[in-house]
């Protein structure tokens, strides 16, 4: 699927808008979080055809809420938490989820804030993240807003259809460890 406003172009792009909540679609978010699993969102279809600057409905319009094992992290140069997850005990199943870092600001004051203390609670519970992937162990209760990236085919950290949470809004940690 072609969508361009996936397209990382850095600084504040149409897709940090998107998984900062500061696109125009965002009125079109439902918050009331839908409980699921990660093999159920590696497993919808996102429709063909390009969505322009729009947000893809109903995948990018609904507030998911998964438990996960956590697998790795690592904080990109935009300052974003990229978090590496999969279905429990299935780790080929993996999907990243996205703390936003401070590239964009969310509208509203409520989501900004949410971001930023599932940000501190996932800090928190598996310690600060650095520029290099470090592997993770553990489980967490998830909540994000879907968001498809680019597809990319043979990552196995990156879920199939592209599917991601963007940003993430909740973040409970059941157990946390960095791995060597």
């Amino acid at each position: 699927m072609s969508n361009p406003h996936h397209v990382v172009k850095g600084g504040c792009g149409a897709f940090e808008r998107v998984k900062t909540l500061s696109d125009t679609d965002r009125r079109l978010i439902d918050f009331t979080p839908v409980r699921t699993d990660v093999q159920r969102l590696r497993r919808l279809h996102p429709p063909t055809g390009d969505s322009g600057d729009a947000r893809v409905i109903p995948i990018e319009t609904t507030t998911y809420k998964i438990r996960a094992q956590l697998l790795a992290v690592k904080r990109g140069a935009n300052g974003d938490v990229r978090l590496v997850v999969s279905a429990p005990r299935q780790p080929s199943q993996a999907m990243v989820v996205n703390f936003p870092g401070n590239t964009c600001k969310a509208r509203s004051a409520r989501r900004r804030a949410q971001m930023q203390s599932a940000r501190t609670a996932f800090i928190r519970a598996c310690g600060n993240p650095v520029r290099r992937s470090v592997r993770l162990a553990g489980l967490a209760d998830i909540t994000g807003v879907g968001s498809l990236g680019q597809r990319q085919p043979g990552r196995p950290d990156v879920a199939p259809n592209g599917l991601q949470l963007a940003p993430v809004l909740g973040f409970e940690s059941v157990r946390c460890s960095r791995r060597t």
